[in-house]
């Protein structure tokens, strides 16, 4: 596997198991998300969201239910978040997502969702970012060595 870097990307749902149990018998929502490298060469991501609501411990299960609503908002899918999902719903949807390479000791490297990105936070970045290219520069201080003198201070 190749290691791409670290970026955002976008990416296309071309996977998609709403029945997915996991090893240890848990239900789980799996995706697979293609990204392309910037030399052209098409990478798969694995993303599994949890169903569970709650832990053992009965605490609510934020991590998992956030990562899950951020994914369905960036795929423009924001009216599916506590719905019941479909494959159907979710094979060839487009979003964005930063990327990375994960590396391990006992396993080999993989990719990695680190945020999806929505596209009304991208469309905030786009606006600051381009606020800030056509943000005036300071004009540096000119002194003209000939001018004559003008006495500007105000006698008090």
């Amino acid at each position: 596997m190749n290691i791409v870097p670290k970026d955002v990307y976008d990416f296309e749902v071309v996977y998609c198991d709403t029945e997915y149990v996991s090893n240890a018998g848990k239900k789980s929502l799996h995706v697979k998300l293609e990204i392309i490298d910037p030399a052209g060469t098409p990478h798969k991501v694995r993303v599994y969201f949890s169903y569970a609501n709650y832990r053992d411990t009965g605490r609510p299960h934020e991590i998992t239910t956030r990562t899950k609503n951020e994914f369905l908002t960036s795929i423009g899918k924001k009216d599916l978040i506590g719905q019941e999902i479909s494959n159907e719903d979710l094979l060839g949807a487009k979003g964005r997502a930063a990327i990375k390479t994960e590396k391990s000791d006992n396993f080999p490297p993989a990719l990695k969702v680190d945020k999806f990105i929505s596209p009304l936070a991208e469309q905030a970045l786009n606006l600051i970012k381009r606020s800030i290219n056509k943000a005036p520069e300071k004009a540096p201080a000119y002194e003209d060595k000939n001018a004559p003198f003008v006495d500007d201070e105000i006698p008090f």
